[in-house]
């Protein structure tokens, strides 16, 4: 297995949190699983739990 060594600036983490997002919206038929990282990421809405 190969490593992969990049530096994690703050470019790199936006960037990577909007691809995530990205490819979230675009699975059809998944559901995200309520955590702390995915409210975090903007993933889940907490608000939507609240009401």
């Amino acid at each position: 297995m190969r490593e992969m060594i990049f530096d994690h600036t703050s470019a790199f983490g936006e960037c990577f949190e909007e691809t995530i997002r990205e490819l979230a919206a675009t699975c059809h038929g998944s559901t995200i699983k309520p955590s702390v990282e995915a409210i975090e990421s903007g993933l889940v809405e907490f608000k939507d739990f609240v009401a």
